[in-house]
């Protein structure tokens, strides 16, 4: 019974050991999709915060402005209203197609600009900026809000020309900002189209003054006098827009959908992993159960042991009790009847004595009789 206690006590030992081991290396595994879901949200967080990374574009590209924008940002207590970032900063393009277009409608100078909603703001900003800190660059204050840049044409007249729309319905930004953008570069006015439009009758019609379309900018102008013949100017649009924010490009897009996908495959493999440590859990938990089962019923087993024993050691004392008892038993036994030997002979000594003694009287009485 012991031995077979000790047999399952050890399988049961082992198989704990094995369990804890198990869920060592879940828990390592655990840690290390932990570690990876947390550097997978780092990089979305990268994405982002494109703002940043637009930041940095502008430091590199003018220093003056990106120091005027720390201390903007350092002093925006000294304004009344809020005074914007630079453009590049404040506008984003909704479609990252038309970036190059309306970067190469809107000047550089545009792009950079600061734009106040007051005068008092504006005379802060230029003294503080550049009077007292002699950096250059621009900032605005128009008195026109955004309502009063109307578009020349209605969408209808666009489409069918074949433009996608005006500048200004591809620039996502606060209306101060777009309404100064409208004041200095018409982007209200420009029709834009990633296609090829009909030229000839754009020109004809003199619907717009400037457009782009198929990558070229045309620019339109006329004589004030006589036949009024169109002049029509064209120039590249941009490769590649370098200072306003794109919105999400394809290529952004598709690696914030494979590090979600990423992120949502390892929560669910860290939802397996803590199903297998709950199961191991579980197990071990009933393996520690048996094995006190069974260190239950081997302390029984050592308490009827020493019972035993103590029955075994009374018995055997009480057995060299008895043994003792039964010699001594037999020795008063021998000794008793020793005594009562000797007390027969001495009666029958006293008796023969007695006999003697009662002979001689006789005699000596028959002597005196005789």
């Amino acid at each position: 019974m012991g031995a077979e206690l000790n047999r399952k006590k050890l399988e049961l030992k082992n198989e704990i050991i094995q369990l804890q081991d198990s869920q060592k290396d879940l828990m390592r595994t655990g840690r290390q999709i932990s570690d990876d879901i947390a550097d997978r949200d780092k990089q979305l967080k990268d994405l982002d915060n494109a703002t940043l990374q637009r930041r940095d574009t502008l430091r590199r590209f003018n220093e003056d402005t990106y120091r005027a924008l720390e201390w903007l940002e350092q002093n925006r207590t000294m304004f009344e209203q809020h005074v914007f970032a630079p453009v590049c900063l404040e506008a984003s393009v909704s479609d990252s197609r038309y970036a190059p277009l309306i970067e190469t409608i809107i000047s550089t100078s545009s792009l950079r600009m600061f734009v106040t909603q007051c005068d008092a703001d504006y005379h802060t900003f230029a003294r503080e900026v550049n009077d007292r800190l002699k950096l250059r660059v621009d900032v605005v204050r128009f008195p026109k809000s955004l309502d009063a840049f109307r578009r020349p044409q209605p969408p209808q007249v666009l489409q069918e020309f074949g433009f996608d729309g005006y500048a200004l319905d591809f620039i996502d930004a606060p209306a101060p900002v777009l309404a100064a953008l409208c004041n200095r570069d018409s982007i209200h006015e420009v029709p834009l189209a990633l296609g090829s439009i009909d030229n000839e009758t754009v020109e004809r019609r003199a619907v717009f003054k400037e457009y782009i379309a198929g990558g070229t900018r045309f620019s339109v102008s006329r004589g004030r006098y006589g036949s009024r013949a169109a002049t029509v100017m064209t120039s590249q649009v941009r490769q590649k827009a370098r200072l306003l924010s794109q919105g999400e490009s394809d290529e952004l897009s598709a690696a914030r959908v494979r590090l979600r996908d990423g992120i949502d495959k390892l929560r669910d493999q860290a939802t397996e992993n803590e199903g297998k440590m709950k199961r191991l859990s579980m197990r071990e938990q009933k393996v520690r159960n048996a094995h006190r089962d069974l260190e239950g019923q081997e302390e029984e087993l050592r308490l009827e042991r020493q019972r035993i024993a103590k029955a075994i050691s009374k018995w055997e004392r009480d057995k060299v009790h008895i043994e003792t008892r039964r010699a001594q038993l037999a020795s008063a036994v021998a000794e008793d009847k020793r005594d009562g030997q000797s007390q027969m002979q001495n009666e029958r000594r006293r008796i023969q004595q007695q006999i003697r003694d009662n002979a001689c009287a006789r005699a000596d009485a028959v002597a005196e009789i005789a």
